[in-house]
């Protein structure tokens, strides 16, 4: 059965309003079925993993473009592999204004690529496609932080929702491949492959990285640091490399998306906030394998495991449910707040400048400790600009006062149709 993604509706209206789209994500996130099952007439598929239709592009890239009949919407999978055609879609498009040309997809950012020389720039409309969000599994339509936003909750739903379930989803991540594998041996052998055969390669392919130890170690080391800010000059002095050198293996694992960056909430008059990036893991799944966590019991039996490994893998689990939402709207930003006294995980801010804040609690009680940092930033901005919530492991919509309240995890994917509005006050 296919599962209709979120970035479906996404790709089809970017057609009517840009020459070129451009569908983007990691590896095996779900790029190619998508684009196989969109509802789109007269479409022209090509894939570059196919060795014959990569050569014949390799080999005559203005011949490959230029074939497209005026009325297909020619996709070209995989674009990375052959930059040159980039430069021909330019040629073509800047001589032809129609919209809906072209749909390039690719499991790296060709415009950070080393041999990159073309840009699209003002041509080309972006779709991300993430690995599946839980909401997304479930069938259910995005509009979880759409529906905060509207000054609305679940007050009156029902919920299902522990620790060891948000555990063993954030181990299983999102990759359509994993979804249906039950067993831990099943999963760990498909990321193994995953980071073996498709990311090194595509590494040592793309930017000609050699050194396939230090790579493997650089994204072990990414995995370490999820939700957390990252000094490349601290592990370059770990691995032993120049600085520029581990500045590309990060690049070129961000560039493929199996990372992302997330600034610093900067406000010059809050508290002296620090504007140093943070670093997700795009798939918690993928993150729990590079950790070697491979089930719920290894967190929840292992104080150690539970300290080190269980808050940061359930923060980058939650923060990719909420990216898979936010990508949807190009306005919308977020970010994370830290100062000397105060932290907030997750600033997200729409495009009337209306702010959540989310804190992000792995357990399953909550305390007026897990609001304070919130209700500082409420009192910093206002009640009609904030709204701060604290999404943990328990079963019960909890208020933490002034206007603040704690939600499970599972209203994440509940059914925003029935939320009602709550008291800001």
């Amino acid at each position: 059965m296919i599962i209709q993604r979120w970035a479906n509706e996404e790709v089809i209206q970017k057609l009517k309003t840009h020459r070129v789209v451009s569908v983007v994500g990691c590896r095996q996130s779900g790029k190619t079925t998508l684009l196989l099952n969109a509802p789109i007439p007269n479409i022209d598929f090509n894939s570059l993993d196919s060795n014959s239709t990569y050569k014949e592009a390799k080999a005559d890239a203005a011949f490959f473009v230029r074939r497209k009949k005026s009325t297909d919407v020619m996709v070209i999978d995989e674009i990375q592999k052959v930059p040159e055609l980039i430069g021909q879609i330019k040629f073509n498009v800047d001589r032809d204004p129609a919209k809906g040309q072209y749909i390039i997809s690719g499991s790296s950012d060709y415009r950070k690529l080393p041999q990159a020389n073309e840009s699209l720039a003002g041509r080309a409309g972006f779709v991300r496609v993430r690995t599946f969000s839980e909401a997304e599994l479930r069938g259910i339509k995005p509009g979880f932080l759409n529906t905060l936003f509207k000054n609305m909750l679940p007050l009156s739903l029902d919920f299902e929702c522990d620790k060891r379930s948000v555990i063993e989803m954030a181990i299983r991540g999102g990759y359509p491949e994993v979804i249906s594998f039950d067993s831990p041996e099943d999963r760990s052998s498909w990321f193994t492959d995953y980071v073996q055969n498709q990311v090194l390669y595509d590494i040592r392919d793309q930017w000609g990285v050699r050194k396939k130890n230090t790579v493997e170690q650089v994204l072990e080391s990414a995995a370490i640091y999820s939700s957390r800010e990252l000094s490349k000059a601290n592990l370059a002095s770990k691995f032993s490399v120049a600085w520029d050198t581990l500045n590309t293996y990060m690049s070129a694992i961000e560039a493929m998306y199996l990372i992302d960056t997330v600034s610093g909430w900067a406000k010059k008059d809050f508290d002296r906030p620090g504007i140093a990036p943070k670093i997700f893991m795009t798939d918690s799944g993928l993150m729990a394998h590079l950790l070697q966590t491979t089930s719920a019991e290894d967190v929840l039996y292992s104080p150690e495991k539970s300290q080190n490994e269980g808050g940061k893998l359930v923060e980058t689990w939650v923060y990719n449910q909420l990216m898979s939402e936010i990508n949807l709207h190009p306005t919308w930003k977020i970010n994370y707040f830290r100062s000397r006294r105060h932290e907030i995980d997750f600033m997200v801010t729409n495009e009337k400048g209306l702010v959540v804040g989310i804190e992000v609690k792995a357990g399953e009680s909550v305390s007026s400790d897990d609001f304070k940092h919130l209700h500082w930033m409420k009192d910093q901005l206002g009640s009609e600009k904030f709204i701060g919530i604290v999404l943990y492991s328990g079963d019960r919509i909890r208020s933490g006062g002034n206007g603040c309240y704690a939600l499970p995890m599972s209203s994440l994917w509940s059914d925003t149709t029935r939320w009602e509005l709550f008291d800001q006050h």
